[in-house]
């Protein structure tokens, strides 16, 4: 199977789904975009355990107790620091005197602190890690959910096959909206949120109810 072929196809469920078999109506550029939010939305939606394919690791040492933010980063789901991978909790900016004025917020290289910040010099948002050492080059692993590329005719989606039932639901939602069609649009937007709901309750614990697959899907 080619790149881009997984894509392909989804497309043409798209279609089948709307009614629009042929690009005369809807082009394949307008369901790309349809799909790739949808897949931003599902990485951004589900609960991190579903989705395995989208949580890589990155690895480092900080420069003055700092380092830089993946470009694709969506969302952190740990920061390990020091050779012993001690979890940095996460600290709030606007309570960032407290670690160094509250007795009982004692950063250290056991008990590490992190925070972010737009960093002006960097031009963008930089990892701030206090372990009451401003100097610190200590090594980090940085455990994070990405931001999914967008698909096209050439780029499959990097979400799962399992997910791609969801990714179409949402797709059909926003061309139904983008027809003027608003009773379908709420009506599939519905079944997409309850269909993530489930999801979420599966990977969380909450519940154990399966998803109903559309056709095409694999997995479960």
């Amino acid at each position: 199977m080619a790149a881009g072929d997984i894509t392909d196809a989804l497309v043409d469920r798209v279609r089948n789904r709307i009614g629009e078999p042929s690009k005369q109506g809807v082009l394949d550029e307008e369901i790309h975009a349809y799909l790739s939010f949808a897949q931003r939305d599902i990485a951004m939606r589900l609960n991190e355990a579903a989705i395995p394919e989208l949580t890589p690791v990155t690895s480092g040492s900080l420069s003055s107790s700092r380092a830089t933010l993946p470009s694709d980063l969506q969302r952190i789901r740990v920061l390990q620091v020091g050779t012993n991978g001690y979890p940095a909790r996460r600290w709030p900016v606007v309570w960032r005197d407290a670690l160094s004025n509250n007795s009982l917020v004692n950063p250290s290289a056991e008990e590490p602190y992190y925070w972010l910040w737009y960093n002006t010099t960097a031009a963008a948002v930089v990892l701030n890690v206090e372990i009451d050492d401003a100097t610190s080059t200590a090594d980090y692993d940085l455990h994070y959910v990405e931001t999914p590329a967008d698909v096209d005719t050439d780029t499959d989606p990097q979400l799962s096959t399992r997910w791609h039932g969801l990714m179409v639901d949402l797709a059909v939602a926003l061309a139904r909206s983008a027809k003027g069609e608003w009773g379908e649009y709420d009506r599939v937007r519905r079944k997409y949120l309850s269909r993530a709901r489930v999801q979420n309750n599966r990977y969380s614990g909450r519940g154990l109810r399966a998803l109903d697959e559309e056709p095409g899907d694999v997995g479960g």
